[in-house]
């Protein structure tokens, strides 16, 4: 066909999925738009996989019909519309995307030799790209080989017992502080008579002692 690739190709004949297969042409899913154009037309992906076609997914993000910014999107869509697994959508969006722009032998893939860009994502399995969506899974950025953070508006929930206890500890503390003046507050409101009495035998018996103390020192001078 002479072409690198070929997008879209929601009208596809099964001649043109022929001829796509006998050649090196990528042909490129762009499944947002058909979906943010509400149409049920889609690229015939399973057609072009059965003739050994070669198959890669984009996003065609544009104001005008598929303003989408998230292959993470684009992947769990085309495990619905297109029905390709979580690793045929995988493959589709990186190897397959990158020799789309003929790139294949730089990006695409971790080989040696190859640029390290790659996404770590805070999923346990692979399949989960397929599966979820409307999230932001991606908890790191690798750009040629440098690391970048996610930031997110809210961070990941846990479970309390993987917070560090070290963590805790000024809200244990400050838990017992209110306690403590709470009990207080209950003792002195219910039992503030017998408080005062105490307090005041306590301060007789003190004066009490200190005259005697007195009372001694003065007849030891005496004598």
């Amino acid at each position: 066909m002479g072409a690198v690739s070929a997008d879209h190709l929601v009208k596809t004949s099964e001649a043109d999925v022929a001829a796509l297969a006998r050649s090196n042409t990528v042909a490129v899913s762009l499944p947002c738009t058909p979906f943010g154009l509400a149409e049920s037309a889609y690229t015939p992906a399973q057609q072009i996989l059965a003739a050994d076609g070669l198959l890669a997914l984009a996003t065609d993000c544009n104001p005008g019909t598929a303003w989408c910014e998230s292959m993470q999107f684009v992947i769990a869509l085309a495990c619905r519309v297109l029905k390709l697994t979580p690793a045929q959508a995988i493959a589709a969006a990186t190897i397959n995307a990158a020799q789309a722009i003929q790139r294949a032998d730089q990006i695409g893939s971790i080989e040696p030799g190859k640029q390290a860009d790659l996404l770590v994502l805070s999923v346990p399995d692979y399949r989960q790209l397929g599966y979820r969506f409307g999230t932001n899974l991606v908890k790191q950025v690798v750009k040629r080989g440098r690391v970048y953070q996610v930031e997110r508006a809210f961070p990941p929930r846990r479970w309390i017992m993987s917070i560090d206890i070290v963590q805790l500890a000024p809200y244990f503390w400050i838990a017992v502080v209110v306690l403590a003046i709470v009990v207080a507050f209950v003792v002195i409101r219910f039992f503030w008579h017998h408080i005062l009495r105490y307090i005041m035998h306590g301060c007789l018996g003190i004066v009490g002692i200190l005259a005697l103390l007195a009372l001694l020192h003065f007849i030891f001078k005496l004598f």
